[in-house]
């Protein structure tokens, strides 16, 4: 299967040209320089995606951008990843969004890298700036050149396919990505001085309510594979008849009890729009960041995720038992089939953070509630489920942690407002402010109706 890889901040597209001849292939320089495929055309980063190696379309775009271009996006840059299949099977493309700042940083970057050959693949010659009006004059447009003078017509090519890709695109209503800073995650520091019922608890609690996780990667799968009600252990167990004792094995449910460490904590929210389509992002930047960090530094920080500590399906029980997996096929031969379905979801990509975040010492807990009194369907769920993630996070922050949380995006506005209305969004300083902001949210949340106070005592 080809894959491609188009980047974009929305209305501008960086679009690579191919050499004529090359001869530096899989970064080895050869003796004699050979005619390049599709010499001379304006092009779309990719190549073929290694099944072989159980390469998802998204891993083989941005492997072959690196490879190309010397540009890695997974762990340099922020960005918003959408993804195309047409019917036709014979290649899909994904659409690659970042902001303004980050593209023309790229477009700078790979224009250095290609030009002092500081790539695998020589291939390309330059990356053009283009507009997104304009894609169909470039992509899928003939050149003839010395080493290229006559085309094939069956839209059986590459070059087809770029055309249609254009014509696709240009067709697409695609959203700049507008960070909130450089990450597009917010912080705020030094929230441990606000003490108990402090404005981070409650925004904390309430963030998660815009989109569901576990809601939404459930319909998900029920979607892909149309199976009515999708149970994560269940599905493990079909696919590997003859190796359930190992799967039961794998399974853990220990919830380790947290030291408190010195300082005071801060707490950043990750935003996310849509938990499909950009919680894989965010959790790429998350270990990123992890990997980046001494681990001193890591053993300060809690990672809190939108499941239950002791949930059965789609909970902390099934992140532990995907993340041993996932240990267990990486170091023995006879190894345990997790369904494809599961590879593209958010539990699959939260049991690999879990594995990274457990070796370099953060910590990953389950925000969500256990053994509430009240049902789904009863109108005092949501309090009570708020309530338990605020005693959740208080915990983690009277023990001085820092702690990172996904929250759905419609919740930043909010929070951001209750900030500027002391006129520090971003830190606090002393304590005695602390009656005005807990004050101000209070009448906030109350005037819009979300809850009868914004403090949780």
């Amino acid at each position: 299967m080809q894959v491609y890889g188009l980047i974009t901040d929305g209305t501008r597209f960086l679009v690579p040209k191919k050499a004529e001849r090359n001869n530096l292939w899989d970064g080895e320089i050869k003796v004699d320089k050979s005619v390049v495929n599709q010499a001379g055309q304006y092009a779309c980063f990719g190549g073929r995606r290694d099944t072989g190696l159980g390469e998802s379309t998204k891993q083989g775009i941005m492997r072959e951008i690196l490879e190309e271009s010397g540009a890695d996006i997974l762990k340099n840059f922020a960005y918003k990843y959408d993804e195309v299949r047409p019917n036709n099977g014979q290649y899909e493309y994904g659409i690659i969004t970042v902001s303004v700042q980050d593209f023309n940083t790229l477009n700078t970057q790979m224009t250095k890298n290609i030009a002092s050959r500081n790539v695998r693949d020589g291939e390309m010659q330059s990356i053009d700036e283009i507009n997104k009006n304009q894609l169909d004059q470039s992509l899928g447009v003939r050149i003839r050149t010395k080493f290229l003078t006559s085309f094939r017509n069956n839209k059986r090519q590459s070059i087809d396919w770029y055309a249609e890709i254009a014509q696709n695109v240009q067709r697409m209503n695609i959203q700049p990505l507008k960070p909130v800073n450089n990450q597009g995650w917010v912080t705020f520091k030094n929230v441990g001085i606000l003490g108990v019922g402090g404005l981070a608890l409650t925004y904390a609690a309430t963030a998660y309510f815009g989109l569901n996780l576990r809601r939404s990667e459930k319909e998900s799968l029920i979607e892909t594979t149309g199976i009515e009600d999708y149970n994560l252990k269940n599905e493990l167990l079909k696919a590997n008849s003859v190796k359930q004792d190992i799967i039961k094995k794998l399974q853990t449910s220990t919830e380790e009890e947290l030291p408190s460490v010195n300082g005071k904590g801060n707490i950043t929210f990750i935003p996310e729009e849509n938990h499909i389509t950009e919680h894989g992002n965010n959790t790429e930047k998350l270990i990123a960041q992890i990997k980046s960090r001494s681990r001193e530094e890591n053993e300060r920080e809690v990672i809190f995720l939108e499941r239950k500590e002791e949930g059965n399906n789609f909970g902390m029980n099934d992140v532990r038992l995907l993340a041993n997996i996932i240990k267990h096929n990486e170091t023995n031969s006879e190894k345990i089939v997790i369904p494809k379905e599961l590879k593209t979801s958010p539990i699959y990509q939260d049991a690999q953070l879990y594995n990274i975040a457990i070796e370099n010492g953060v910590k990953v807990i389950g925000a969500e509630g256990k053994g509430l009194k009240h049902s789904k369907e009863s109108p005092q769920y949501n309090q009570e489920r708020e309530e338990y993630m605020a005693g959740k996070i208080q915990e983690m922050l009277d023990k001085g942690y820092n702690i990172t949380m996904p929250v759905g995006a419609n919740h930043i506005k909010s929070l951001e407002q209750a900030f500027s209305d002391i006129g520090n969004k971003k830190e606090i300083n002393g304590s005695s402010k602390k009656q005005d902001i807990v004050g101000k949210f209070t009448a906030k949340v109350t005037n819009e109706g979300k809850r009868e106070s914004g403090v949780i005592r």
